[in-house]
């Protein structure tokens, strides 16, 4: 039970920070279109058209071989293992 209400309140929290840079930043010229209830495999080619916190771009990358999530912006990519 405490899980749930620890879920709920972390959630509202990065609802909350996506609103703060869309409401800064805009929606990106390059995001890509959703589909509600679908389920897609991986893409083997970054994701683009996301911003970070800084309103910096960012894309992702799947690295299924490598177990590992890459996370691009122009200074920087960091991996995070899966």
């Amino acid at each position: 039970m405490v899980f749930n209400i620890a879920l709920k309140s972390q959630t509202y929290v990065l609802f909350q920070q996506h609103k703060k840079v869309l409401d800064k930043y805009g929606k990106p010229d390059d995001a890509l279109a959703g589909t509600k209830n679908a389920k897609e495999p991986l893409p083997h080619f970054p994701l683009t058209g996301m911003y970070n916190k800084a309103g910096g771009k960012v894309r992702l990358t799947f690295k299924l071989e490598l177990d590992q999530i890459w996370l691009g912006t122009k200074g920087e990519i960091q991996s995070k293992c899966l």
